[in-house]
C-alpha cells in the first residue's frame, strides 16, 4: 500500500518559546484562616411569652466581606441582607429575627460565604434542661459540615451520650 503524506504549512517554532514554566498556581495566604463556629450545633430554648426569637450566627475568623444565608429546614429565608418574604427580619449583626410561632420546633441554619461553614440551631419551647449532666448546646467542629442525615446522627449521638451518662452516674 502506498503512504500519502500531507504537507503542513504551519510554523510551530514560535509555540515552543511560550512555555508554561513561568505560570504558577495561586496559593492561599498561609495566614488566612477558615471561618468557623465555636458551637456549630445548638438548641435554643425560648419562652412562650416571647413574640420574637433571635437566632445568632457568631462566626469566628470572618472574612471582611461575608454573606450570611439563613435557612428554615431546607427553605432559604435570607440571602445576605435580603429576606425572602415578610415573616423574618435581620438584626444589625448576623442574627435572624423570627416570629415565635414560625420558630418553635424547627431547625434553622446559617451558612457563611465565603468559607461555606454552617451553624445549626434547633428552637424548642420551654426552659433549658436543669440536670447537671444535660446541656443546652452540643458542640461539633464546624469542619463537620453537613447534610440533614449528619445532623440527625450528631443529635442522636448527643442524646444517647447524655442518656448513658445519666444512667452511669
Amino acid at each position: 500500500p502506498a503512504v500519502t503524506t500531507v504537507a503542513d504549512d504551519y510554523d510551530y517554532g514560535a509555540d515552543e518559546t511560550a512555555s508554561p514554566s513561568n505560570l504558577t498556581m495561586p496559593t492561599r495566604s498561609p495566614t488566612a484562616k477558615k471561618p468557623y463556629f465555636e458551637q456549630a450545633n445548638i438548641t435554643k430554648y425560648v419562652d412562650s411569652k416571647d413574640g420574637t426569637v433571635k437566632l445568632d450566627c457568631p462566626v469566628k475568623n470572618a472574612p471582611t466581606t461575608l454573606v450570611i444565608l439563613w435557612y428554615r429546614e431546607d427553605q432559604m429565608i435570607s440571602t445576605g441582607n435580603v429576606t425572602v418574604g415578610s415573616n423574618y427580619s435581620l438584626g444589625k449583626d448576623t442574627s435572624l429575627l423570627a416570629p415565635l410561632q414560625l420558630a418553635v420546633n424547627h431547625n434553622f441554619s446559617c451558612t457563611v460565604q465565603p468559607g461555606d461553614v454552617k451553624r445549626y440551631i434547633m428552637v424548642k419551647l420551654g426552659p433549658p434542661p436543669t440536670s447537671s449532666r444535660s446541656t443546652t448546646t452540643s458542640t461539633t467542629p464546624a469542619s463537620v459540615e453537613g447534610s440533614a442525615a449528619m445532623n440527625y446522627f450528631i443529635s442522636s449521638f448527643t442524646l444517647l451520650s447524655s442518656l448513658i451518662c445519666t444512667f452511669v452516674y
